[in-house]
């Protein structure tokens, strides 16, 4: 990528920022509960789609700390689909899980990321790729 590029990539959100600040006008509220459900599963299943491939290239590769990265992806994204089904108005009423949902996958996938970041010893990181028909 040019550094032309670069400067574009970086300086668009800023003037899209500036506009909305001089302009708030401009800034709409839309809420559409059906578009939201549509697009938060599909970006849930995504997601979930990109973790299971991950997945598969850690276990094939015996690499325990890939395999945990995709264990973040894939558990982030199956709470991002409980959100989604949480959408108030469309399945359910109001309820306390189209809230919760997001954090809560958010705190397990931080800790999955987290314990990929730890150094493994030989005998660790295959028990954790072993697992694997238990975590997933």
């Amino acid at each position: 990528m040019h550094a032309g590029s670069w400067v574009a990539v970086v300086a668009a959100p800023l003037v899209l920022l500036g506009l909305l600040l001089a302009r708030p006008a401009i800034d709409l509220d839309w809420e559409n509960q059906q578009a939201h459900f549509w697009l938060v599963l599909g970006a849930a299943a995504l997601a979930t789609a990109l973790g299971w491939a991950v997945s598969v290239a850690a276990r094939r590769r015996r690499d325990a700390r890939l395999f945990l990265i995709s264990l973040a992806f894939i558990a982030s994204s199956g709470f991002l689909g409980l959100h989604a089904l949480a959408t108030p108005s469309v399945l359910l009423g109001p309820n306390a899980g189209f809230e919760l949902a997001t954090p809560a996958g958010l705190v397990v996938a931080g800790l999955f990321a987290a314990a990929s970041s730890l150094e493994l010893s030989p005998a660790r990181a295959q028990a954790v790729v072993g697992s694997a028909r238990f975590l997933l």
